[in-house]
């Protein structure tokens, strides 16, 4: 197997191929699998104060078709709060007022009964009318619930369209919830390392937004495959930095101070003495937790089953409550290293559990140059050390750089929570452990074939 002439050079092509074909899409796939693979090997548990109330199909079967009336929604959080549930967040959105029709002639018929009159038959029915109007307030009523809780985080809808102007009015509703410790250490102004842009914003009515402990978005993006592996911790709408739901009910749950939040402009989020490191757009690797067998990994109750009263509320004290829609047809499901198909609200539990816990993997300043150092010495042992081997030293060697390097990347993410793409160059070994073989064979064939035309030709 040992060539005289330029042995270096198959090493060297291959590696240079290999290279330039890691920026391509399937390359990329490649590597976010092995990310995928290397979750399968933790056994971390996650945070054990979440749980999960879901609308699932069993309550809408129940409590009628969706979406369900607001009172509905009241009801479960006057439940949790007398509960002592210590944080409530819904993932419904609640962007449009709900009017019954019943209300509307109601009030019509208010306005038109003359205020100066005061029989005593006037004021009864006054009276009567303006009890029907509060009982058939589903938005009142809910946003009466959400303020005697003090402790309900909802979600708002943020979308990217650059076509669409600012709309004033719901930025200065944002405007109490949004990050406004912002530093910038690395210049990431200057150099446009800044969070994802979004152009239009909607909140829930201002009754009830008005009364919420924190709104956050719930958008999440999936990467080139689909698959979604990130979470935004902060998203920028006109230089206003908008948090995750996810980050609002961490912040709520450590029970900090607006100047103990602090945005680090493409570095990562201070969440008090927590610093949550993401990449450059202030997004977090999220890590999904698994479960043992067919178990859910939180705690889920059904909504109908809860609010009949077959689940007992003192189970909820103290907790963090997500609570959701998993029924199908109702939401966006997402795609996740781990499932197909996860309803928002459980995605949001594993997020949430992963900035309490500090679950997240985090991709140390240091591991380009790792991953760079490691292709760069495969590329040498390809270059210098293999074509100098037998053909099962070469196999033997490069099948155990293989599983080294592989191992290594399993071994930091499962027990470190670290990232650091090794799997290109162990393909790269792969590759080029066939094409530096196949180069020598046909190179020892040529020479055979040479010698056979000398012995001939004497």
């Amino acid at each position: 197997m040992k060539l005289k002439n330029k042995s270096w050079l198959p090493g060297l092509s291959v590696a240079l191929v290999i290279f330039l074909l890691s920026f391509t899409s399937p390359m990329q796939r490649m590597q976010r699998l092995s990310y995928d693979w290397g979750m399968q090997f933790s056994s971390i548990e996650p945070y054990g104060n979440i749980a999960i109330i879901a609308i699932d199909d069993a309550s809408i079967a129940q409590l009628g078709r969706w979406p369900w009336s607001r009172d509905v929604h009241a009801g479960m959080i006057q439940m949790l709060t007398a509960a002592q549930a210590k944080i409530i967040a819904y993932t419904v959105l609640f962007l449009e007022p709900e009017i019954d029709r019943g209300l509307r002639y109601i009030e019509t018929i208010l306005s038109n009964i003359d205020k100066d009159q005061s029989s005593k038959e006037i004021n009864d029915l006054r009276q009567q009318l303006v009890e029907a109007k509060e009982a058939l307030d589903f938005d009142g009523k809910l946003a009466n619930s959400i303020k005697s809780a003090g402790n309900v985080i909802l979600p708002l809808y943020l979308r990217q369209n650059e076509s669409r102007q600012r709309n004033d009015k719901q930025e200065s509703l944002a405007d109490k919830f949004k990050i406004h410790h912002v530093t910038d250490n690395i210049n990431a102004l200057q150099n446009r390392l800044l969070p994802t842009s979004v152009h239009e914003i909607y909140l829930p009515i201002e009754k009830v937004s008005s009364n919420a402990a924190g709104l956050g978005h719930l958008m999440q993006k999936p990467q080139q495959d689909g698959v979604v592996r990130t979470e935004g911790l902060i998203l920028d709408y006109y230089q206003n930095f908008i948090p995750s739901l996810a980050t609002q009910i961490a912040i709520k749950n450590l029970e900090l101070e607006r100047d103990e939040i602090e945005v680090k402009l493409g570095e990562g989020v201070r969440l008090g003495k927590l610093f949550i490191p993401t990449n450059s757009r202030l997004e977090m690797n999220t890590h999904y937790y698994k479960g043992r067998g067919n178990e859910d990994v939180f705690e889920i109750d059904s909504f109908q089953d809860v609010i009949t009263g077959k689940v007992p509320m003192d189970k909820y004290q103290d907790k963090i409550v997500l609570v959701g829609a998993t029924a199908n047809g109702v939401g966006d499901y997402q795609v996740t290293p781990l499932d197909p198909a996860m309803a928002p609200v459980i995605s949001l539990a594993h997020i949430v559990s992963n900035l309490l816990q500090q679950d997240y993997y985090s991709e140390p300043d240091w591991s380009i140059w790792g991953s760079l150092a490691a292709y760069l010495l495969v590329t040498l042992y390809l270059m210098f050390l293999m074509p100098n081997m037998s053909a099962g030293h070469a196999a033997s060697t490069s099948l155990a750089l293989v599983v080294l390097l592989v191992g290594t990347e399993l071994f930091l993410m499962a027990q470190q929570s670290i990232w650091l793409p090794l799997l290109i160059p162990a393909f790269l070994i792969v590759a080029g452990h066939i094409f530096v073989t196949t180069f020598a064979y046909l190179g020892s064939e040529r020479e055979k074939n040479l010698a056979t035309a000398k012995t001939a030709e004497s």
